[in-house]
């Protein structure tokens, strides 16, 4: 199945066609956009995910991940769900964001704070993140628009298998399956090396837009 993105310069349904407005493009232009399939996904995902990271706090660690990685999923089948129903729109692509934002930083808090998964890993997910966020508030600023990269959110897709399979590891280990339990560790570390690299390139990416005259002149004066 092919990955589509959650993204729209104009809703689909405002774009001129000859085709009639779909069931689902109606019930989006009578609610202004906000009810779409898309939307709905995108906030079960992130529920999901919160609600996850609610049963971590109560001590049960496996069934909170499988919640997290439920919510994860929804995130990603959102795309495909908004270009399969011709309901891709700006609000949309903000909603996705907006839940991605949350529910990243309330994982990070938790997880962190749990113990669960190293500092170390924290610190660089959040910082990657908060390096995006800085860099879409300058672009809007600068009266740009930086629109996710398939880069960004297949990285973003790597640093949530760190997140999941690490202390799903950690617990395996915990509960004497050793084998397993160092093997979804390893295979989490893993995850995370290819993570930092496509998640650099994709922020480098995301600050192009804004600087893509300075970086054009840059690289013909090192030519």
């Amino acid at each position: 199945m092919k990955y589509t993105l959650h993204t729209a310069k104009i809703a689909d349904w405002e774009k001129s066609t000859k085709d009639p407005h779909n069931f689902w493009q109606k019930v989006a232009i009578r609610s202004h956009g906000v009810l779409t399939p898309a939307n709905i996904a995108s906030v079960i995902g992130g529920l999901l995910a919160l609600y996850g990271l609610w049963i971590i706090l109560d001590g049960e660690t496996v069934k909170g991940l499988g919640f997290i990685a439920a919510g994860r999923i929804a995130d990603v089948a959102d795309g495909i769900i908004a270009e399969r129903t011709k309901t891709k729109s700006p609000l949309g692509e903000t909603i996705d964001a907006t839940v991605d934002k949350i529910v990243i930083g309330a994982t990070l808090l938790v997880l962190g704070a749990m113990e669960l998964v190293p500092w170390l890993i924290i610190g660089i997910v959040a910082l990657q993140n908060i390096a995006n966020v800085i860099i879409s508030v300058v672009a809007k600023l600068r009266d740009k628009t930086i629109h996710p990269s398939r880069l960004g959110k297949v990285s973003a897709a790597f640093s949530w298998v760190t997140i999941i399979l690490y202390p799903l590891g950690q617990h395996l280990q915990e509960q004497a399956y050793y084998g397993i339990g160092r093997f979804l560790v390893v295979l989490s570390l893993a995850s995370f090396v290819i993570y930092v690299v496509m998640g650099l390139q994709a922020s480098l990416s995301y600050g192009l837009v804004i600087y893509k005259e300075p970086a054009r002149r840059l690289y013909r004066l090192f030519r």
